[in-house]
């Protein structure tokens, strides 16, 4: 029998609202530094992309991992927690 290779998700976090040319004028941003400067459209679709992915990974039965404490810890595909449409 073959040992399956866990699947795992890697959740990423923003790094605040910070551009890389911060110390222009707001109308001199190109439309990625705003995006980065904004920062809200990137931390949502973010958000949007892990609920997917958690859901996919509870709906197949694959277990995710997760950085706590300093450690990596694993959780069942029954115990993933996906948030609400309205959170």
């Amino acid at each position: 029998m073959t040992a399956q290779r866990p699947h795992v998700v890697v959740l990423a976090g923003s790094n605040g609202n910070k551009s890389r040319r911060s110390n222009m004028v707001e109308n001199e941003f190109d439309p990625i530094d705003r995006a980065f400067a904004e920062g809200i459209p990137i931390d949502q679709g973010i958000e949007e992309g892990v609920q997917q992915a958690l859901q996919r990974h509870k709906r197949a039965g694959n277990p995710i991992v997760v950085w706590q404490d300093g450690k990596m810890l694993w959780i069942a595909a029954e115990e993933i927690e996906i948030q609400d449409e309205g959170e």
